[in-house]
């Protein structure tokens, strides 16, 4: 019966049906689950099919938040403004991100935030709502060194635990069943593949599509099939990359568009080389030991290949010519894929294990208190 369990709310930046960002919904969605079976996870302000995505209950809304003993925000950067222009931005940071936790705050109730990247923060009004709802954490993990150096320039006083990025968590064994099944089917063995996701790379939708054309012309001389990525269906400019990618390869591209987190993994995990602008397509493929190259338009990919000590990976911060990529492609190519260090996938796990301890004494103490 729904009146025997208690309702767990999970937060985060789930307004748009982008693979990273279901992803890591649907990650903690399991952690949560996982740690009482009394538990059950709901996604307040989610858009429906997310929710079905991550697996979590259909219900929503204001009122599942105000029946929720606790309150997760998950995974991802959405405490790190875009490049660009930031009022817009800043003023939504605080109406979808911090007002849920404050709110939920003045009920007297606990909420936890888990594994996020924050910064920059040049809004000093933004800045201070984010002090105020990471200071009021029952409990606080962001996914790099640079996002506490970050809170803690900017004023936060609590002690934060660095782990890392959840997506790093995950292996093979990870990956249901059946999409693997089909994902072979899909892909068969006997062929290598190269995933291309360029679109909005560093510099230029131009540079973007010239990169891109590159990459098809090595991996045909290198007899590797192509695949072309998109992992947020809504996006004009990747439906516009699939076309060209199409173009360059006479037709011959497979598309491989996200609908599913754990189909997408699935697919990904079928691809030899993977070269994207994303950056959660590029974690998820070296979790799963492919070989990367990354050409981010944001710099929190450059922190998290840092971490892995693979910043050869990544072409961020540099001058990225024509001739610095294809130089890093080769090497790409040549590369048997990234292996995670045992310490940051620890540091993965760890959210997972703090997830399932705050939850846990949450559903405690809101037994104790009826």
């Amino acid at each position: 019966m729904m009146s025997s369990r208690s309702l767990v709310s999970l937060h985060g930046s789930y307004f748009v049906r982008n693979f990273g960002d279901v992803l890591l919904m649907a990650i903690c969605r399991r952690w949560i689950d996982r740690a009482a079976a009394r538990s059950v996870t709901v996604l307040p302000f989610a858009l429906p099919e997310i929710r079905r995505e991550a697996e979590a209950r259909s219900e929503g809304g204001i009122s599942t938040l105000l029946r929720s003993q606790a309150l997760v925000y998950g995974g991802g950067g959405y405490f790190g403004e875009p490049p660009g222009p930031i009022g817009k931005w800043s003023r939504r940071l605080v109406a979808r991100h911090v007002a849920v936790g404050l709110g939920f705050s003045l009920m007297r109730r606990p909420y936890m935030i888990c594994g996020v990247g924050v910064g920059p923060l040049a809004d000093k009004s933004a800045r201070r709502a984010v002090i105020r709802l990471f200071e009021g954490a029952t409990k606080v993990t962001v996914r790099d060194e640079e996002s506490a150096e970050y809170l803690r320039s900017y004023g936060l006083k609590r002690d934060v635990i660095v782990t890392a990025d959840l997506a790093l968590s995950l292996g093979t064994q990870d990956i249901p069943e059946d999409f693997s099944v089909q994902a072979e089917n899909e892909f068969p063995i006997g062929h290598q593949y190269l995933g291309l996701h360029l679109s909005g790379a560093r510099g230029s939708a131009s540079r973007g599509r010239e990169f891109t054309r590159i990459a098809v012309e090595m991996a045909n001389a290198n007899g590797y099939r192509i695949v072309s990525i998109i992992d947020n269906p809504s996006s004009i400019d990747q439906r516009r990359m699939l076309q060209y990618v199409r173009e360059l390869s006479d037709g011959r591209a497979a598309p491989l568009v996200y609908d599913h987190p754990w189909r997408f993994l699935a697919s990904l995990n079928r691809l030899d080389v993977v070269v994207t602008s994303k950056l959660h397509v590029g974690l998820v493929s070296a979790a799963l030991g492919k070989s990367v190259l990354s050409v981010p338009s944001h710099p929190k990919t450059t922190r998290l290949f840092r971490q892995l000590g693979r910043e050869d990976r990544c072409l961020a911060g540099r001058v990225v010519s024509n001739f610095s990529f294809t130089g890093a492609l080769h090497e790409t190519f040549r590369d048997p894929g990234i292996v995670i260090p045992s310490l940051v996938r620890a540091q993965a796990l760890e959210n997972g294990d703090r997830i399932s301890s705050f939850v846990e004494d949450s559903r405690r103490a809101g037994d104790a208190s009826r």
